[in-house]
């Protein structure tokens, strides 16, 4: 149920691109960001692995990179700002489990 429930997070996302619909995300953010961190740091690796790719794609929707540009990377709204150190601190604790 966890990983067709991220699977699903994951496909929203996806067709998610822009500032508006960073913003419509908003108000969902406090929910989704902490349940898709928890899932990140679950033992079984298969839902661990889908959490990281909704990560991913939730970090690509908070704060999108320009393609084909060579505009800088806009920094991320203050709203979402509360969750970079949770993302971010996730990713290294996986990292140091991993021995990277």
């Amino acid at each position: 149920m966890k990983i067709d429930t991220l699977t699903f997070i994951q496909h929203l996302l996806q067709g998610q691109s822009g500032p508006a619909d960073a913003a419509a995300l908003d108000q969902h953010s406090p929910v989704l960001v902490p349940i898709v961190i928890h899932c990140v740091g679950d033992p079984f690796y298969k839902i661990s692995s889908e959490a990281l790719l909704v990560l991913e794609t939730l970090v690509k929707v908070l704060r999108p990179v320009p393609e084909g540009t060579n505009e800088p990377v806009q920094p991320p709204e203050e709203n979402f700002k509360k969750y970079i150190k949770q993302v971010r601190g996730k990713g290294i604790l996986l990292l140091q489990h991993a021995g990277l």
